[in-house]
């Protein structure tokens, strides 16, 4: 987790000094749209989080998965509501369709762990 959150500080700040140096102008957005985008981003970096974990363990790589489309749920839907009123309930129904198969394939996987006295399980190196 510490790791996610300062690959997102150094990816911001080097965003920032190239901004900077090329004498970039930040769009005038609203607040709501501002924070969108931020919970949009930290979504995904818990996602990316999530891929980067299932080498090293499935239960751990779900449970960034169910955390990202948690964030995305409660934060950045309600703006997406605000935004498109109806069609932001396909979003939510697809997100939360998600988050039902993301909760089976963790139970499934505590489950196996728990059958064969695993913490973690190592998948093979490709190749």
């Amino acid at each position: 987790m510490i790791n996610v959150l300062c690959a997102a500080f150094i990816t911001f700040m080097a965003a920032a000094l190239a901004a900077s140096f090329l004498d970039l102008k930040m769009p005038n957005l609203p607040l709501g749209d501002w924070l969108q985008v931020g919970f949009s981003v930290a979504a995904g970096l818990f996602a990316a989080a999530g891929v980067f974990h299932l080498r090293k363990s499935r239960l751990q790589g779900y449970n960034y998965f169910k955390n990202s489309i948690l964030i995305y749920i409660f934060f950045v839907q309600v703006f997406t509501f605000f935004d498109i009123q109806f069609w932001g309930l396909l979003g939510l129904g697809f997100n939360v369709l998600t988050l039902g198969a993301l909760r089976f394939m963790i139970n499934q996987e505590a489950d196996r762990q728990a059958a064969f006295g695993l913490q973690t399980v190592s998948l093979p190196a490709p190749g």
